[in-house]
Order: structure tokens, then sequence, then C-alpha cells
């Protein structure tokens, strides 16, 4: 799973055997699913059980090789992609290349994920430092998207389209100085649009001697993680925590009723009228055990 992609009939395969383990109490038969999938794997603060989404864990350790491919400053496995494929920056070009490995067409998935966003790159931002790894116009560096994008016009007019931010500019008394070519003067009507261009450029902070860098968004710490990784795809915390749940798995109590107790809450238990309402045939819905009430979760164990 830290490699390659799980195949989607592989998952289906290890999701069904997660599902019986948990579900199936280690009956025979038909088991009766009392609680979707996506509800147990939610976090345990947010009403789930913390149950790993192999999906979304796989697609975060995946995250981990792009990090590494964008940050680690040597090692063979990186000179031999970046000597064969150019590095990280290829994983944005669209398609397929039959000359791709397995792995490397995997990594291009992982990049362009909905799970990201728009794609890996919104997990980051850049540390500018002396504009030596920044690609002027292609990478999101100013905190927005990638300038080609947002000043298309000016990007097709610009001489140098594959240029560091290094290569754009000089020092001059301390003081960074851009010197961007054109291939023609501007017209009239184009000077608010280049305004709005230097404005953006206005706020940005060359530090020299100091390499640019990776920070990554989630979590806090600034380096990439599988755990913040995995929240950030899952975005429960767009959600917020029922302080019921916090509370109930912070008790000191046997697992097996810690997982009873957070049933009867969600109203996953089989009472009868929970069978009946799955189409499984009851005698009658009323309580076994004062025969007036209808058996719910309710009357069981709140009334």
């Amino acid at each position: 799973m830290s490699l390659f992609k799980l195949p989607s009939g592989v998952e289906d395969k290890l999701v069904r055997i997660q599902r019986n383990f948990l579900l199936g109490w280690g009956s025979e038969g038909r088991k009766i699913a009392w609680a979707s999938w996506q509800k147990v794997c939610k976090p345990r603060d947010f009403g789930g059980l913390g149950i790993i989404d192999l999906k979304i864990f796989n697609l975060a350790l995946l995250g981990k090789w792009i990090w590494r491919l964008g940050t680690d400053k040597g090692g063979l496995w990186k000179e031999i992609l970046v000597s064969k494929y150019g590095g990280w920056r290829c994983l944005r070009e669209e398609g397929k290349s039959r000359r791709s490995s397995l792995w490397w067409k995997d990594l291009k998935e992982v990049w362009g994920s909905e799970g990201w966003e728009k794609s890996f790159e919104d997990g980051f931002n850049w540390k500018v430092g002396d504009g030596k790894d920044i690609s002027f116009w292609e990478d999101n560096w100013l905190g927005c998207d990638a300038l080609k994008r947002t000043f298309p016009r000016l990007f097709s007019m610009c001489l140098a389209k594959e240029a560091k931010v290094a290569k754009l500019g000089s020092w001059f008394n301390g003081v960074w100085v851009w010197h961007l070519v054109w291939r023609r003067p501007f017209f009239e009507w184009e000077k608010p649009l280049v305004d709005q261009f230097w404005q953006v450029l206005q706020g940005v902070r060359l530090i020299l001697g100091e390499a640019d860098s990776w920070v990554w968004k989630v979590g806090g710490l600034q380096k990439f993680s599988i755990n913040s990784a995995y929240m950030h795809v899952r975005r429960d915390s767009e959600v917020e925590g029922s302080p019921v749940f916090s509370k109930l798995w912070r008790c000191k109590a046997i697992p097996s009723a810690l997982f009873t107790a957070w049933r009867v809450l969600e109203n996953k238990i089989a009472t009868r009228v929970n069978l009946e309402r799955r189409g499984v045939m009851v005698e009658n819905a009323l309580c076994c055990l004062c025969g007036k009430e209808e058996e719910s979760y309710r009357h069981l164990f709140f009334d």
C-alpha cells in the first residue's frame, strides 16, 4: 500500500474482511450491516469507530513519496526519477506515457486526486528563499494559483516562460529588483493589468543564501505526515465533533462495552423495531420485557 495504488478489487476484498470481522461477531451466514462503512471509518470524536479507510490511507502513503520527491536533497531513487521523468513537476502533466512505470503512473493519479482539492500542490505552500528552485510562472508560490493562470496574457508576452524566480531579478544594495523581459511594449489598456501584476509581486521577499522549501499547510507541523494527510483528505475537521462521543471513548471500560454503548447511541442494535425496519420477520414489535411499548433502543436503555 505504501508503494502502489491499491487496486479496487483488492480494496473491496480487504474491506469485506474488515466488515465481516467487525459486524459479524463470528456468526455464520448472512450478516446485518448495522452501520455504513463510511460511518464506521469516521474518527471516534465524530461519531465513528476510527477504522482506517484503506483507499484514503493508500492515498496518504503515496503522497509521502511525492513530498519526498520535492523535498529530499539527494538519494539515488530521486536522481533516477529526475533523470527519467524530469522531477516532481512532471506529475502535473496530463495523460500517461508508455515510457512511464506503473509506480510513476500511480503517483500522477495521486497528484491529481480529488482528495487534495485540485491537486497535491494545494496541500503545501512555498517558503521563498533564494528563488533558485521556484518556477516563476508555473509554481503556486505566492499563496494563490500559478501566475501563468492568474495572468495568462502577461504569461504569453513573457520571453522567459520557464525561468526560475532567481533568474528574473537581481540584488541591488540589499534589495531584490525584478528584471522581466517582454516581447513588446504594453498597450494603454493593458497597463491596469500590469499594475495588478506588480502589486502581487510587491510583497515578495527573497532571502539570500537560503534554499526554497515546501511547507505543509495541514496539521500545523509544516512537514508532511501520513496522519495529517489522511485527516486532510477525509475532511472530518470541517464538521464539528460531538462531545458525547469524546467522553464515551475516554471512559475506562472494556472495548466490547464501549462498542455496545456506541451502537446504542447510534441506534445500531438489533431491537425488534430495527429488525422489522430491515425486513426481518418478527412476531411483533412490542418489548419482550414489558409487552406494552415498542422495543426501540430508546425504550430499552433510556425510558
